[in-house]
């Protein structure tokens, strides 16, 4: 009957860190997930983080855990050895040491205070890099985004902005243009029809000049023609 006790007592110890483990890793109150350390702001950290760390001596680190994944916690800073990194020990629940991965980035020579870490990127494995490209401008792009466009002016023709104010009198000039031809025409006529009159009353002149026979007196002719007659 002792055995049976003893592994009894064995199952229940087992099943105890079980529970625990389970709840330290499925709650995780002092592990707050980020994707960042090296390029973290004050306005990423959530607001539960900064009330978690109101203690006396306690500090946000930003950690990665025991399966490289980051996070940020509340710990009172400790010295780390030189080579280490602080990680946060997803068993047990608290700040330890492990190895920097000098392949990943650069890693502490000397003794460090813990929330100095984010200044070694070996330390992060996983954490998410922010690559920022420029695109080059050729002279062609910067020639096109500094042409401008032609204007259209009153006078249906494409003229620069600069002389754009000397289109405007184009349309008075077609004005006086149209009136100074019309004006034209009209004298044109005028002189026209004075002229075929004149040429009219000379003719008709001549005509009745010859067709009398005492050089144009009538009343003659017909004293004449009744002389004839008697």
């Amino acid at each position: 009957m002792f055995l049976p006790t003893i592994w009894n007592y064995t199952k229940c110890i087992i099943g105890y860190v079980a529970l625990l483990h389970h709840l330290a890793v499925s709650l995780r109150p002092n592990f707050s997930p980020v994707k960042t350390c090296t390029t973290l702001t004050l306005r990423e950290i959530p607001v539960a983080v900064f009330d978690n760390c109101t203690g006396p001596g306690l500090v946000i680190h930003c950690l990665p855990d025991s399966k490289d994944d980051l996070g940020l916690s509340c710990y009172p800073p400790r010295w780390i050895s030189p080579g280490k990194c602080p990680y946060y020990n997803t068993y047990q629940g608290n700040m330890d040491e492990k190895d920097c991965n000098q392949d990943h980035g650069n890693c502490p020579t000397g003794q460090f205070r813990s929330p100095l870490s984010v200044m070694y990127e070996g330390c992060y494995i996983k954490e998410e890099k922010i690559v920022t490209t420029t695109e080059a401008v050729t002279p062609t792009e910067v020639m096109k985004t500094t042409t401008c466009e032609p204007v259209k002016s009153n006078c249906s023709s494409f003229v620069s902005a600069a002389g754009e104010g000397k289109s405007t009198s184009c349309t008075g000039e077609i004005v006086a243009c149209i009136v100074l031809v019309a004006i034209v025409l009209v004298l044109s006529g005028i002189l026209v029809y004075k002229f075929r009159r004149v040429v009219t009353s000379m003719q008709c002149f001549q005509n009745s000049g010859s067709s009398s026979p005492d050089n144009g007196n009538p009343i003659e002719a017909v004293h004449l023609q009744q002389e004839e007659g008697m």
